[in-house]
């Protein structure tokens, strides 16, 4: 936004034996205030949900929400 990105992502996409693999890392530029804290709650609550819903599959997941 504005010539000032949020994240810096990388995204890789392998093929397996009957299956993709797509990874995603990111990591935030910016800082966060206390409202948002819900809302990430919340995402993180429904958002395996949504993508099964897609037809995606999710292995695992790795967060960290600090300082």
């Amino acid at each position: 936004m504005n010539d000032n990105p949020r994240a810096t992502y990388t995204a890789t996409v392998r093929d397996a034996a009957d299956h993709t693999i797509v990874d995603v890392e990111f990591t935030s530029t910016r800082r966060f205030g206390l409202r948002r804290v819900p809302q990430r709650l919340l995402a993180e609550r429904y958002r395996d949900a949504a993508l099964v819903a897609q037809g995606y599959t999710v292995v695992a997941r790795e967060g960290h929400f600090g300082l």
